[in-house]
Formats: structure tokens, sequence, C-alpha cells
């Protein structure tokens, strides 16, 4: 995972094209990977974001992330990943993005990109399923 929570980092490591990091453990190592970056022209945006995926039909069967803009919307489902964000089951998250517009999106795709800029705020709502999460994930 990128260093998301703090923004002059993540800029840093997205500069590079790939940094690997070694612990003294011969087991322990991290990667760091490039990622794309938003435009200039990227509005912000805050959005919620639901404790679990879901399951969705995009082109494929897959795995959707439940979205709503206010606490007072239905959750709704978003078929693209967010750029720099991995979220973790159980917890609900709010979130400050950029979003981009694609000028050509391919057929299949979006024509808006979302990027992670900040997580506002995270909420454990099922602890079991994020401490499982966390064990399999050290």
């Amino acid at each position: 995972m990128l260093f998301h929570n703090f923004s002059s980092r993540r800029l840093l490591w997205k500069l590079l094209p790939v940094a690997s990091l070694f612990s003294g453990r011969q087991s322990s190592q991290w990667v760091f990977a490039r990622e794309p970056l938003p435009s200039p022209n990227a509005t912000t945006r805050f959005i919620y974001v639901g404790p679990f995926l879901k399951d969705c039909t995009g082109t494929a069967p897959m795995k959707c992330l439940e979205v709503r803009d206010d606490n007072s919307q239905p959750w709704r489902l978003h078929y693209a990943r967010i750029i720099g964000f991995e979220p973790v089951p159980g917890i609900e998250y709010r979130l400050r993005l950029k979003e981009d517009h694609v000028a050509r999106p391919a057929a299949d795709a979006s024509a808006v990109v979302w990027y992670l800029d900040s997580i506002i705020e995270q909420k454990v709502v099922d602890r079991e399923a994020a401490e499982q999460y966390h064990a399999g994930h050290p």
C-alpha cells in the first residue's frame, strides 16, 4: 500500500518507477510501484465507501465498492477501482478524491477516474472481518 495518508510522501513514492525496501528478515520486502496521478484539471470530491465489496456484473462477474455522496443516500455500486485505495473489509470510509474525466474511454471503461487524495474518516463496523483481514495481511 502506498503512503496515502501523507500526501507529500505519496507524491515522492509515485515519482519513482519502482522502489523496494527490505527488512532484516529474509521474507520481508515491500515494493512500491508507480501509479498514475490525476491531471491538473481534476476536481475534488468527497464520498463514503461501504464496509464490504458486493457482487456485481460489469463485463464479467466481479466485486464492486458500495459508495454514496451523503449518509442519507442509499449505497450504489462503483465498478471501477479507486487508484491508491485498498479497502479493508469491515471498515467504512469517508474519502477525499480527485475526480478526472477521460476524454476517450474504452468501450467497457468509465469516463471518470477516481484517485485517493486522503482518508478523512474510518469507522469499524465489523471488527471480526477487519481482524481476519489483518491476520492474513501482516
